[in-house]
């Protein structure tokens, strides 16, 4: 597997020579009140102007859902520094449907930020997270987005993840990121000087052992916890590999998720009949 790598940078600041400030849509799957939320407001604040609108709870591993049987609650939310969000009854899908629809009266901002998650999203992970949902939906509407990640689990400090995720506002505005394509940022989680260096990487593959725990209840019937032990394929240019190593993984995803590479053996190779 071919490997890329990028020199280790340094933060970006705003341009001073380009006085318009982007218009920048926060949101996340931790919920509105969560710290990783927090630490990335306060630096994305610098950057642009700013749109927080997060689950008013917690909706990790809610995927790419959308709420469709039943009506979306939300309402204003303040935030201690006295600004203002919207904290929505929904999953992180929901709020980027919600803000552009309805909040933005059918403005597009020019970048979305989805993060910063209280822990990795790595490898296969990313099929069960709200947090690259966020970024997923954005990406739906042609918009810039940015899927972060805190990987950690334990003694969590957001606080250089928050000033690098910032920093890549201006880059992805300048550069552009292709049609169908956002990216997820996985930082260590440790000081600027332990971490090592940024790695553009692929998706690792995630081990899951005893996903499903069995239980009997008081009253006798069963339930099930999803737990387990967790582990993963270690390979040399994935996104898994770069965090082992204490690098920043960026890996650019795709909506398309087609297997181009199959596709004329499916089509000349299989026998498909009615």
């Amino acid at each position: 597997m071919e490997k890329i790598k990028h020199k280790k940078s340094g933060i970006r600041k705003p341009s001073r020579k380009n006085p318009i400030r982007p218009d920048i849509l926060l949101t996340n799957d931790d919920g509105i009140n969560s710290e990783g939320l927090e630490a990335l407001r306060r630096e994305l604040k610098k950057y642009g102007n700013l749109l927080v609108v997060a689950p008013s709870r917690e909706m990790s591993a809610s995927s790419h859902s959308l709420t469709v049987h039943q009506p979306i609650l939300f309402h204003p939310h303040k935030f201690q520094d006295g600004t203002a969000g919207v904290a929505v009854d929904g999953t992180p899908a929901d709020c980027i449907l919600l803000a552009i629809h309805h909040i933005m009266r059918g403005k597009k901002p020019d970048i979305i930020f989805s993060g910063i998650n209280r822990g990795e999203n790595l490898g296969d992970d990313v099929t069960y997270s709200g947090t690259v949902s966020g970024a997923m939906e954005g990406t739906i509407y042609g918009i810039p987005s940015v899927a972060v990640s805190l990987a950690g689990r334990r003694d969590l400090d957001f606080g250089y993840a928050a000033k690098f995720a910032a920093s890549l506002t201006q880059q992805v505005l300048d550069k552009g990121l292709p049609p169908g394509v956002f990216l997820n940022v996985n930082v260590p989680n440790t000081k600027k000087d332990k971490i090592t260096g940024v790695e553009v990487t692929c998706q690792g593959k995630r081990i899951y052992v005893n996903r499903v725990e069995m239980r009997t209840s008081p009253h006798g019937g069963s339930y099930c916890w999803v737990a387990g032990d967790v582990s993963f394929v270690d390979e040399n240019g994935t996104d898994f590999e770069a965090v082992k190593r204490g690098k920043i993984s960026i890996t650019p995803m795709h909506l398309d998720m087609t297997c181009h590479t199959y596709l004329a053996e499916f089509r000349k190779k299989w026998k498909w009949e009615l």
